[in-house]
């Protein structure tokens, strides 16, 4: 069992997407710059991969 819960951004369509089946938006910032640091379903600290151009 993973002790992260891994959030991976879309930058064309502006949202994360944790690995435990939550998407979430932001207005602005990273989750870091906006201090998310645990996930808010699953309680596991936030590892944040960014994707750029819609890489997921």
């Amino acid at each position: 069992m993973k002790d992260t819960c891994e959030w991976k951004y879309d930058d064309i369509d502006n949202y994360w997407e944790s690995s435990c089946g939550l998407t979430w938006y932001l207005s602005e910032g990273t989750l870091k710059e906006n201090k998310m640091n645990f996930c808010p379903k699953c309680g596991k600290k936030i590892k944040e991969i960014i994707n750029l151009k819609g890489e997921f």
